[in-house]
């Protein structure tokens, strides 16, 4: 045998193990993948399915809603009411709170009073007793009379828009206003003292006339409903500002005189914008809204 024949013989027997080595059609295998980074499941493979007839319910986590946000009043400062004490008699306006003959006024139109009578009409009515609150200017009148109380407000925080009526300058008046917001008066004189109360900026009068409201304290505060919100104190002429109790003073004035406050919400006669100088005499002519004089 030749040398070339020995060169072939080991060529042949070199491929053939070349062959059996890899194990295939004598190609290389595939070269290892690219390292790939796991997957995140879908997140629906972890909610629980909202099954109606099983009652299942959804386990998302919805967000707590926040709180209802409260209506804050506009803070207008600091307010000064002097008390002077005339000595001559003078005249306020009050409105029943109870079927007994329970009236609500101004602590000040009561405070400095020999004797009290309510004038209803023709009737004039003797108060028996008087109960004055020690720090806001409100009061409890009793009388022996029957008569036809209004109803309290619902609301917590004012109506845009109120009534007061009463006798600004000893006649019958109604002034419609609108809310301002809030302030500290401070009441100085004998009694001093300070309280919250609410401001009203004054739109309309009927009948239409000039000058003071003096009179109209002690007047009743009413909602377009025609439900009590407080008691007409003071006015600022010069601004045209009418300040009134807040509600909380009626229940305060309760418990000193000892008395039950009426469940709030029941019907009023409502007060429409256009009528609401008839509507507010047709309540002094019922004898809802009264006379107080002050005699000394």
């Amino acid at each position: 045998m030749r040398w070339f024949d020995y060169l072939a013989l080991i060529a042949i027997i070199v491929a053939a193990t070349t062959q059996f080595l890899s194990g295939g059609d004598g190609t290389a295998p595939p070269p290892p993948a690219p390292f790939d980074s796991p997957r995140r499941p879908a997140p629906q493979q972890f909610a629980e399915p909202n099954n109606e007839r099983s009652g299942a319910a959804e386990t998302e986590t919805r967000p707590a809603r926040p709180p209802e946000q409260q209506h804050a009043a506009p803070y207008l400062g600091l307010g000064v009411v002097r008390e002077e004490y005339s000595g001559n008699p003078s005249t306020g306006s009050a409105f029943p709170i109870l079927a007994d003959g329970t009236w609500l006024t101004a602590r000040h139109v009561a405070q400095n009073c020999r004797q009290i009578r309510l004038r209803l009409g023709e009737y004039v009515l003797r108060v028996s007793h008087r109960i004055l609150h020690p720090g806001a200017d409100i009061a409890v009148l009793r009388t022996r009379a029957k008569v036809t109380p209004f109803p309290l407000s619902t609301r917590s925080y004012p109506h845009e828009t109120a009534y007061h009526i009463g006798f600004p300058r000893g006649r019958p008046g109604v002034v419609a206003s609108g809310f301002l917001g809030e302030m500290t008066m401070r009441h100085k004189g004998r009694h001093n003292y300070h309280e919250r109360v609410y401001v009203w900026a004054e739109k309309l009068r009927y009948p239409h006339w000039q000058g003071s409201l003096g009179g109209l304290s002690g007047g009743a505060v009413l909602t377009p409903e025609g439900r009590i919100l407080g008691v007409v104190q003071a006015e600022s002429r010069r601004r045209g500002r009418i300040m009134t109790s807040m509600p909380q003073r009626l229940s305060e004035i309760a418990k000193i005189a000892a008395i039950t406050l009426p469940e709030s919400g029941a019907p009023g006669t409502p007060i429409a914008p256009e009528k609401f100088g008839e509507t507010g005499f047709a309540l002094i002519d019922n004898y809802r809204i009264a006379k107080v004089l002050c005699g000394v």
